[in-house]
């Protein structure tokens, strides 16, 4: 006899389900009829249905076709009912089985799937042009089977190799040639990644499973902001996840410390302390003391690896593991850890990149909160469909902010403590102080946020697990999960049109990066193309779209002219001007140039007998001086 409210029984009902349908029609129509009557059917026709319209709405997308609004302006109506499917069948098996969980992590699953599996499988091709620049980085050690801290291109990345020396390494055993095919399923690796670790972060927060699985849903809606990628930065992101389950579940007091002695304030403070974090679930006692120090050392290399890995993780870290210990929750040893690792990184390892860049961020010190409304885009100056986009990103972000809000409040009317949630919550706040990370840290910081704020929003839906859930709350919820996952592919595939590119775009570049020679000048239109992922290092970039004003002028004014002035010059052994589709999409989408000025400059290059076309693909092309080319020796044609 097997129970279908565990996965055990689950699996011997399918494998007996495949056994018997082998070998007679009516054995299997009779365990479908005992699968419908344990009432696991009802529950699984949504995810079924869902599956079934997603697949069948998938077709190969030309990036070329979309419009400002991205993914979204080539879809058929019909791919949004599978997101309203899996809403509605997530929250009420959430609400009503739930006993059931597996039944809910497949619909998580299926979510992040359709999320990110869609643009990987419609494209085709990786996406993102710093994906491309992050395989241009593995190529570099591969040939050179090191890095260069003093590089003067991508020096950040050569001074936090982790992610990079791991890939080429992995590459290298598995005999991988090219890691742009596995590489665009970054995005759905790494989301099911995280959801197999939040799990254990939320279980030391709460016991109600129907806030876990609730705040795994609008993590995986929430995160929004494109940092899962093939990037050291989703990497470090997942290590983070897990370092801090490890911390929480496995190394956190079981009963915090109460001070006795000590000055009537600190007393006060351990006091709070304790009081803000009453309730929480006891974490599991380890079984022994080699178990202990095995989670420890699992710690401590978790905290390496994000050192080695990612600039600004480590703050990130560091600010959550002082919350920590803060609220008595863990010893001080692996805040003092993260905070000496870090510093002797950044005074050995990465001097040469910091020598540079550390002047630059102590004078912006402080200054980072008032640039904040700088760096949001205006977007009375910005094409409608992009601002647009714009729209529901700042939307979704604001809703889960909301429902974060306003899940606490309830939660404490409730009689919940939950401070230590609250507070790494905000943790990540106060690197708002510190730096600016080039105009993105208000995107890094709601991130690291996300996490926690997802943990309150689905408490608002789920808010004592003394409470049953009507099915007016769960119609709610469905309604929120699904407008939450409309927004998502609004918000994270808007700007595809930019970011997505074709198979003759990407050949284009890889001719270009395999046959100019060392010590070429290469003028972009901007960097949004899949740039610098073969030898990198043999060019000087110039990028139209970041001249000053006045020189972006003088190029529109006259581009055969000024162009042939900074190509002809003794300084490089070749020069090339490439222009591409996805270039074109972001200087007209964010006004930096006039609409359709690659247009016009492509026209002037083609008609003018000082250049010549040497390469074209897709919506890409590749422009030379027609009297170098013949300097340039039998390589090009």
């Amino acid at each position: 006899m097997y129970h279908l409210k565990s996965r055990a029984g689950l699996a011997i009902l399918l494998s007996e389900l495949v056994t018997q349908s082998q070998n007679s029609p009516r054995s299997a129509r009779a365990l479908a009829v005992r699968l419908l009557r344990s009432g696991t059917l009802p529950f699984l026709l949504p995810l079924c249905g869902a599956l079934a319209i997603w697949v069948a709405c998938l077709r190969r997308i030309d990036p070329n076709a979309l419009s400002d609004v991205g993914l979204a302006s080539a879809l058929p109506y019909a791919a949004w009912l599978p997101y309203a499917l899996l809403s509605a069948g997530f929250f009420f098996v959430v609400g009503q089985q739930p006993r059931r969980r597996w039944l809910a992590y497949l619909y998580l699953v299926a979510l992040a799937l359709m999320l990110h599996g869609t643009p990987a499988i419609d494209y085709g091709t990786l996406r993102y042009p710093w994906a491309w620049k992050h395989l241009g980085i593995i190529d570099y050690v591969e040939r050179h089977g090191a890095v260069n801290q003093a590089d003067p291109i991508l020096g950040a990345y050569h001074n936090w190799p982790g992610f990079f020396a791991a890939a080429a390494f992995i590459a290298e055993i598995a005999e991988i040639r090219d890691l742009a095919a596995p590489a665009r399923w970054a995005p759905l690796a790494f989301n099911l990644l995280y959801l197999a670790a939040l799990p254990m972060l939320y279980r030391s927060l709460t016991r109600d499973h129907r806030v876990i699985l609730g705040g795994a849903w609008v993590f995986l809606t929430g995160n929004w902001i494109g940092q899962d990628y093939f990037s050291p930065q989703a990497t470090a992101f997942l290590f983070y996840l897990v370092l801090l389950g490890l911390c929480l579940r496995f190394l956190a007091h079981r009963h915090p410390r109460t001070l006795t002695g000590g000055s009537p304030m600190r007393r006060a403070a351990s006091d709070l302390a304790q009081w803000l974090v009453r309730g929480l679930p006891n974490p599991p006692a380890l079984p022994n003391g080699a178990s202990r120090a095995i989670v420890t050392a699992a710690v401590l290399l978790l905290i390496l690896a994000i050192t080695a890995t990612h600039q600004l993780t480590p703050l990130f870290e560091i600010s959550a593991l002082g919350m920590l210990a803060a609220f008595h929750r863990l010893g001080i040893g692996p805040f003092l850890f993260a905070g000496v690792l870090l510093v002797a990184w950044v005074l050995y390892f990465a001097t040469p990149f910091v020598a540079i860049v550390l002047p630059i961020e102590i004078q912006e010190l402080g200054v980072t909160v008032s640039r904040l409304t700088d760096d949001l885009l205006d977007t009375s100056a910005i094409s409608p469909g992009h601002a647009f986009v714009s729209l529901v990103c700042r939307s979704l972000t604001l809703a889960i902010a909301v429902a974060a809000l306003a899940g606490g409040i309830r939660r404490v009317t409730l009689g919940y403590r939950d401070g230590l949630a609250a507070a790494l919550a905000a943790a990540p706040l106060l690197l708002l102080a510190v730096t600016a990370y080039g105009g993105e840290i208000i995107f890094r910081v709601y991130l690291f946020a996300l996490p926690f704020l997802a943990f309150f929003a689905a408490a608002l839906l789920f808010a004592s697990p003394r409470r049953e859930c009507s099915a007016k709350v769960l119609a709610g919820a469905s309604v929120f999960g699904f407008a939450l996952a409309v927004a998502f592919v609004f918000a994270n595939n808007g700007k595809d049109r930019q970011y997505a590119f074709t198979p003759e775009d990407i050949a284009a570049v890889q001719w270009l990066d395999e046959t100019a020679p060392e010590g070429t000048l290469l003028i972009e239109g901007a960097r949004l193309y899949p740039a610098q992922f073969r030898n990198y290092e043999h060019f000087t970039y110039v990028s139209l779209a970041d001249e000053p004003p006045r020189s972006r002028a003088d190029v529109l004014a006259d581009p055969t002219s000024v162009l042939a002035r900074w190509m002809d010059t003794d300084t490089y052994r070749a020069a090339f001007i490439i222009l591409t589709r996805n270039q074109k999409a972001y200087v007209d989408a964010l006004r930096i140039m006039p609409p359709g000025a690659f247009d016009r400059m492509e026209r002037a290059l083609l008609a003018s007998p000082r250049f010549r076309l040497v390469h074209a693909g897709g919506g890409t092309m590749i422009f030379t001086l027609n009297e170098a080319v013949h300097g340039m020796g039998e390589w090009i044609h």
